[in-house]
């Protein structure tokens, strides 16, 4: 049976179609994502959902007239963000003052730390009155069931106990309506039935197989993750799972977003290669406090003294690229020191495909865990995520 994949990502819109029963990937479809423009004025952070929508149509039309035999569509998508009128306001909007909400009782509902960012902290501060709330994925289908808990979870709105949209939270909005949840099929785009809906970072999850092969999971990508599975509902940065399970997370870990800010300092052709080049004997060498990583509101340990490079004098490009790297990596031994003992790491995303000499540096800061990179279906843990369910 043929399912077209499709992953809305912060960094690229990437649709591929997958034979089930002969378990590989048959053709591709890959461009950038609108999420990269901001279409606004920071610190907003916008696009029109109507680029979204071209996007799929693009995919659908490229993939679905070579493979007319395809029978289903399962989708994930970037998180955090939602949907209002015309516009996707993105998780990199940064015009919420979390200081001036109560963290705690949201905590108490929802699991999650507020942070900037979360479509619950910025309509907060927007203070809409009667509007309508989507995800990217319901806003950009043509017809819609109800959204995936993992995506309406991620905006702040689901309450844990229950596993429902909490209606505490939403009394604290003037006539807001939501989409609702959905516990299987989501909706139809075309003549195809909708499937997942599930937010990327779940995806991910689900596709570097945490719970099975890995008790736990580096997301490296755009953003990033440490997470593993928990059934302890009342510490940490909570997150439903798949199956009725729940994920315990640290998120908004510096990665992709900001290595790219700092590569503009380089001339970014330049950063990569040279970041791509380094020995792993350079980074372990390389001093992890000449940088600070926490750049963005939104990232794990921001503070207003956050963010920083200090250039050392004689330093050549290779060094001062390599502290930027170990700074990065030792985020991941902090979080995974908070996290606990387990043993068995997988660690998957863009970031970790592209970093040769990661394994080994993770491998020598921390030795009482195995790390590894496991082959991909797909070449993307999102859309290995996705054929698992198209598996089920």
């Amino acid at each position: 049976m043929k399912h077209l994949l499709v992953d809305f990502g912060a960094s690229r819109v990437k649709a591929v179609i997958y034979d089930s029963g002969l378990n590989q990937v048959i053709d591709t479809f890959e461009q950038v994502s609108p999420s990269q423009k901001n279409h606004n004025c920071q610190p907003a952070y916008t696009v029109p959902i109507s680029l979204y929508r071209q996007c799929l149509e693009c995919a659908a039309t490229t993939l679905l007239h070579r493979h007319r035999d395809t029978q289903r569509m399962y989708i994930c998508s970037e998180m955090h963000g939602f949907c209002m009128d015309d516009d996707y306001v993105s998780w990199k909007d940064s015009r919420a003052d979390v200081t001036a909400m109560d963290q705690t009782l949201f905590y108490q509902r929802t699991g999650m730390l507020l942070r900037s960012g979360l479509a619950y902290a910025t309509l907060k501060t927007l203070n809409p009155s009667g509007k309508h709330i989507g995800t990217l994925i319901s806003a950009v289908l043509d017809q819609v069931i109800g959204n995936d808990i993992t995506l309406t979870a991620s905006q702040g709105f689901v309450d844990k106990h229950t596993q429902e949209i909490s209606q505490a939270i939403m009394s604290e909005f003037d006539n807001v309506s939501m989409v609702p949840l959905a516990k299987n099929h989501i909706g139809y785009f075309q003549h195809l039935p909708v499937y997942g809906g599930l937010g990327d970072l779940q995806a991910a999850l689900l596709g570097a197989d945490l719970g099975h092969t890995a008790d736990m999971v580096l997301n490296l990508g755009t953003g990033s993750q440490v997470a593993v599975i928990t059934q302890d509902l009342t510490t940490g940065d909570l997150r439903p799972y798949v199956n009725n399970t729940w994920i315990r997370v640290i998120s908004h870990i510096p990665a992709g977003r900001a290595l790219n800010a700092v590569a503009e300092i380089f001339v970014p052709k330049r950063f990569w290669r040279l970041w791509q080049d380094l020995s792993a004997e350079q980074v372990l060498a390389a001093d992890s406090q000449q940088v600070d990583l926490n750049l963005f509101a939104s990232a794990w340990q921001y503070t207003n003294n956050s963010g920083f490079i200090r250039l050392k004098e004689n330093q050549s490009a290779d060094q001062q690229v390599a502290a930027v790297a170990r700074s990065w990596v030792q985020q991941y031994i902090h979080a995974m020191s908070v996290m606990g003992r387990q043993h068995r790491v997988r660690v998957s995303g863009g970031l970790a495909h592209k970093t040769p000499w990661l394994l080994t540096c993770l491998s020598a800061l921390d030795n009482q865990r195995t790390f590894f990179i496991s082959p991909s279906v797909t070449g993307e843990e999102t859309l290995d995520g996705l054929a698992r369910l198209a598996q089920q």
